[in-house]
């Protein structure tokens, strides 16, 4: 029986990159299916997938956390 995993990948973003990757994810919503970057619909063994941006942030000792890209994904293995 297939079951299920969650796979979830961050990446640092460039300096400055942050903006243009928010709008080429805004652009990909608009369709997840068939967009030219990564067309969902065709993978049948994805169940749910998410694709965001995490700002910069300071963490609680005061050191600057870098803008990142998250996928978060459950997919069959």
């Amino acid at each position: 029986m297939t079951h299920q995993v969650g796979l979830t990948i961050i990446t640092e973003i460039k300096a400055g990159e942050g903006e243009d990757i928010k709008q080429l994810l805004k652009a990909m919503s608009d369709n997840v299916v068939c967009n030219s970057v990564i067309p969902f619909g065709k993978f049948s063994n994805i169940h749910f997938a998410r694709l965001f941006v995490l700002d910069e942030s300071i963490d609680l000792n005061g050191r600057v956390i870098p803008p990142s890209l998250v996928f978060m994904s459950e997919c069959d293995a």
